[in-house]
């Protein structure tokens, strides 16, 4: 059994819908991918890996590139066994907060928030049973992961809803950089 929580920044998509990758963005004069890591510390996480290519940066290859952020974590969690469990967190989530993160720390059988299928905290337990995905297709999906591991959704926190904004066009980044 392994010992402790390893996070997991997944910055491995193209963001073509960005145009850019969204992983160097800057907000508030901080790159996106900085403030992802000082959300896993501020939760208490210190073993941080970054999945996908970030240049710059020391990060885990996505060794199946264009099947998605679920199939990526399967894999990794074949290297992962020295922990117990991963909080993944997306790397355009901007607005997280270490004690966001925390609460689903607690939930040592793992957990999402409804209606929010990352940030998710799930024991390395629940990853090695195999996966598929039910759709067929290359990609499985983060909810279906979720789903066939039987991990369940927490309530979101009231009021804490503009947390999760997910930045993943320029607009989205406009309406991001707006609520400064």
């Amino acid at each position: 059994m392994g010992v402790g929580v390893a996070g997991i920044v997944m910055a491995g998509g193209r963001s073509s819908r960005m145009g850019q990758n969204k992983a160097l963005m800057l907000y508030r004069g901080r790159k996106l991918i900085d403030l992802a890591q000082e959300h896993l510390r501020m939760a208490g996480v210190w073993e941080i890996f970054i999945s996908g290519a970030v240049e710059g940066y020391t990060c885990l290859p996505d060794t199946a590139p264009g099947f998605g952020p679920a199939q990526a974590l399967v894999r990794l969690a074949e290297d992962f066994e020295a922990f117990e469990s991963l909080l993944v967190i997306p790397v355009d989530m901007p607005l997280l907060t270490g004690d966001i993160l925390k609460v689903l720390l607690h939930k040592k059988e793992g957990a999402f928030y409804a209606e929010h299928f990352l940030p998710a905290h799930i024991p390395l337990a629940k990853l090695k049973k195999p996966v598929t995905n039910p759709a067929g297709g290359k990609g499985l999906s983060i909810r279906s992961l979720l789903g066939q591991t039987g991990i369940k959704s927490i309530p979101l926190p009231a009021g804490e809803e503009s947390f999760f904004l997910n930045v993943n066009t320029p607009e989205d980044f406009s309406r991001l950089t707006g609520m400064q």
